[in-house]
Order: structure tokens, then sequence, then C-alpha cells
């Protein structure tokens, strides 16, 4: 009974750590989301400026 219950623990140990790991993943695409959006922002300027030139 004791090894199970060390086996409970580990295992909401391990998914503590994945849930972590993938809210960390979430936020990396967002900030990459947004630095997409950015650079086409930056793009879309740039073809304006050319355009007026």
């Amino acid at each position: 009974m004791k090894a199970a219950q060390e086996n409970v623990k580990t295992a909401e140990a391990e998914n503590t750590q994945a849930q972590q790991a993938a809210s960390q993943a979430q936020g990396a695409v967002a900030d990459q989301e947004s630095a997409v959006n950015e650079a086409q922002k930056a793009n879309e300027a740039a073809q304006t400026d050319l355009s007026a030139a």
C-alpha cells in the first residue's frame, strides 16, 4: 500500500511538471505569434513605403 501511495505522489509531481512545461510552451507560442504579427506589420509598412516612393 505504501508503494502505491509513493507511486501516486510521484505521478502527481510528474503531472505538475508536465503542466508547467505545457504552460511554458504555450507562452513561447504566444510570444512567437506576437513576433510574427509584428514582422508582418513591419513588412506591410515597408511595402507601403515602397509603393509611395
